[in-house]
């Protein structure tokens, strides 16, 4: 049937995908909250609550709740083409993202 399907192919990016080792993001990520520090927090119009996480004055990640940042464990993580996107845990809750330059 003509028409059917994709009509283009998907963007580079849907494929992205490369192995990484946990313990390198794990380390990785640790040195990275070790010199962030929090922005001021702000709430979205929805009533989500935001707080920047920074390094030298650069956004790096996102919390969702106020938790702290020595706390903070590596929960999922996925490559993407400049770093890895990795998911910030306490305890067994998702608090947040940040951005891992790898």
């Amino acid at each position: 049937m003509p028409g059917a399907g994709w009509t283009y192919s998907p963007r580079w990016d849907h494929y992205y995908s490369a192995e990484l080792d946990r313990d390198e993001v794990t380390k990785e990520t640790k040195a990275l909250l070790a010199k962030a520090t929090k922005g001021d927090a702000w709430t979205d119009p929805k009533g989500r609550s935001h707080i920047p996480l920074l390094v030298d004055d650069q956004i790096v990640g996102n919390l969702w709740e106020d938790v702290d940042i020595a706390g903070l464990d590596l929960a999922g993580y996925w490559a993407v083409p400049n770093g890895v996107h990795a998911e910030l845990a306490q305890g067994q809750r998702i608090v947040g993202t940040i951005w891992v330059g790898i």
